[in-house]
């Protein structure tokens, strides 16, 4: 067996570990392990830091960075938690960060910034998230606030607890469910008032938010009559 076949399967080896294996072998310098994981791991924290920052420039930046830090930082991981939940808080952080500076920019760079990114709020289907692309989530960028559109992102596309999400956000548990409750209420609020002509139909449920199409088409007429969001979402 050659080096370079040794080396393919080592690697099939690794993408079959979990997140936290994953991470402790990283951690003792096996330098696949971290390839893996930002094989893994590299487009879902772009397409999350994009809903944080509207920027595709920013969500690619930040994701490197937030992958560089977890490199930096393995040490202090405690494998009996979630990678995904540590990796995820790293983002949200660096997000913030940005957020805050971002906020204290004078108001013509703000707009001006805005407008150069607008072209780039919607999800790039490269990433392969066949989520980002569906209705539900366009007007959750339109609609929400920065953390109602995080805490449904990382409920929903990521599965993360609430626990995960609390800490990942630095909220409270309870804080986040409020979030949580009110994301859906707005959204809820949003399609009542949206003409369903497209006849699809999104459910948000306690597992995920998925567009399906209905056997049969709505009426043109019936505002939202196609687009349903259930509050009863066990959180």
């Amino acid at each position: 067996m050659t080096n370079l076949q040794k080396d393919h399967v080592a690697r099939m080896r690794l993408t079959n570990l979990s997140d936290e294996a994953l991470a402790l072998a990283a951690r003792e310098g096996d330098a696949r392990a971290l390839e893996v994981i930002v094989d893994r791991y590299g487009g879902r924290l772009i397409a999350y830091l994009r809903r944080r920052t509207r920027s595709a420039a920013d969500a690619e930046d930040l994701a490197q960075e937030t992958l560089v830090r977890a490199w930096v930082n393995l040490d202090s991981f405690d494998a009996n938690r979630s990678f995904r939940a540590w990796l995820f808080t790293i983002a949200s952080r660096l997000a913030v960060d940005l957020l805050r500076k971002d906020a204290r920019r004078s108001s013509r760079e703000l707009t001006h910034s805005r407008q150069s990114t607008t072209a780039h709020d919607e999800p790039d289907a490269a990433l392969g998230m066949r989520e980002q692309s569906s209705r539900l989530w366009r007007l959750a960028d339109q609609t929400l606030t920065d953390n109602q559109r995080a805490a449904l992102w990382l409920r929903y596309a990521e599965n993360l607890s609430i626990a995960q999400i609390s800490q990942a956000l630095g909220k409270s548990n309870v804080g986040v469910r409020v979030a949580l409750h009110r994301a859906r209420a707005t959204l809820r609020g949003r399609c009542t008032r949206e003409d369903a002509s497209h006849g699809r139909m999104a459910i948000l449920d306690k597992n995920h938010i998925q567009p399906e199409t209905p056997s049969a088409p709505a009426k043109r007429s019936a505002p939202c009559t196609a687009l349903e969001i259930s509050l009863e979402a066990q959180l």
